[in-house]
């Protein structure tokens, strides 16, 4: 009787283990949805003169220059999709900056999934009132590059390779 009752008690609680990680897996947020970091402090309105300008949109995609419709009532024209793969992929790691403002670096940006974006950004688009520029160091220090309102890199390795999974600091400007 004493093993059927330690067998019972050990077949429940493997049980409920299996039930709780289920549940908790059930509930936990996927990386692949698109997240949102709100506007933070507002953009300083200097240029850098070592900037590069993005040619207007290069994405092929029919609507590949819009994120989801949830994720634009956030910000509605002024934000900066990024993801960790080229072309845009949806099911990717994907995140949505709002504008204006700075982010010296990508860590812990409020409501990402993924906790550090720093040197994993491979394609990116631009919202149709947001100018961003984009650094290949913290501190928007390294190479930089300035994105058109509207633009779309679906694949920095064939456009810039030196800032392929390699953006670690972003300001966005409302226009």
């Amino acid at each position: 009787m004493k093993s059927q009752s330690l067998m019972f008690f050990r077949t429940a609680s493997l049980a409920l283990g299996i039930s709780a990680i289920v549940a908790c897996r059930a509930s936990a947020p996927t990386t692949n949805q698109t997240s949102v970091t709100p506007p933070n402090q507002p953009a300083a309105s200097a240029s850098n003169s070592n900037e590069q300008a993005a040619s207007a949109p290069a994405a092929t995609a029919a609507n590949a220059n819009q994120p989801a419709a949830a994720a634009t009532a956030a910000c509605p024209d002024c934000w900066v999709q990024v993801f960790d793969d080229k072309n845009f992929d949806p099911t990717d790691d994907n995140h949505l900056i709002c504008g204006p403002g700075k982010w010296a670096n990508l860590r812990n940006l409020t409501g990402a999934i993924k906790p550090n974006w720093g040197d994993e950004i491979e394609s990116l688009r631009v919202g149709p009132r947001a100018t961003v520029m984009v650094w290949g160091a913290e501190n928007y220090t390294g190479t930089n590059l300035t994105l058109n309102p509207g633009s779309a890199i679906p694949s920095l390795k064939a456009s810039n390779p030196t800032l392929s999974d390699n953006i670690s600091s972003i300001e966005i400007r409302c226009n």
